[in-house]
């Protein structure tokens, strides 16, 4: 498809507005992209520059709790720094090494940081029984800070019940 603006370039950017219920849709060139972003004022720069997923981990680097420069994740050596700046994880043990710094952009892309597809057969026992585990987790401590100890008492037993198990 042709650049709908100079009419020579192939269209690499789809760009549409909508102001106060008006719609506008352009097929644009990078060369005409980068000319509306300057009249507009519209930052396309991180799509050009191959920084569109590294530029979701943006509001984490502004934060204070950004992980130092040495910790590293210990299977691929990966840092947090290089997650921010490629938008992409170095392996699956990073997801755990960075588990507290990935979450909230996991959360704010996909709605949750619970995986919620489907599961092999031969861990949906096992998910089940650790899932189940976390939510009687969650209700005992809800039950001591409400000083309800009957109720406390026997979501410990269920608790252990489904530890013993070896399920969770």
């Amino acid at each position: 498809m042709k650049c709908e603006k100079c009419q020579k370039n192939e269209a690499t950017v789809f760009y549409r507005e909508n102001i106060n219920g008006k719609e506008a849709k352009y097929h644009l060139c990078p060369k005409c992209a980068s000319e509306l972003e300057k009249e507009s004022g519209t930052a396309f720069q991180n799509f050009f520059a191959g920084d569109l997923l590294g530029s979701v981990f943006a509001p984490i680097s502004r934060r204070s709790e950004v992980p130092a420069e040495s910790e590293k994740c210990s299977l691929c050596g990966c840092t947090f720094s290089f997650i921010q700046k490629n938008g992409k994880v170095g392996c699956p043990k990073c997801y755990e090494s960075f588990a507290s710094y990935l979450a909230p952009t996991v959360k704010r892309l996909h709605g949750s940081a619970t995986h919620r597809g489907k599961v092999p057969h031969k861990f949906r026992e096992k998910l089940s029984a650790k899932r189940e585990a976390e939510q009687l987790e969650a209700e005992l401590k809800a039950a001591v800070a409400s000083e309800e100890y009957e109720k406390a008492a026997e979501l410990r037993d269920k608790l252990r019940e489904i530890r013993k198990g070896g399920n969770a």
